[in-house]
């Protein structure tokens, strides 16, 4: 798993593609980037 500073402000699993477009681009790179699948 990846430390990101951002994870401890908005989690993964609490992503809010309205307000953080980032989000989503986060979770995809970190899909790939950890060892584990990230949920949908």
């Amino acid at each position: 798993v990846v430390a990101v500073p951002r994870r401890r402000l908005a989690p993964h699993r609490v992503a809010v593609p309205a307000r953080r477009p980032w989000a989503v681009v986060h979770r995809w790179v970190e899909g790939r980037a950890s060892p584990y699948p990230v949920p949908v």
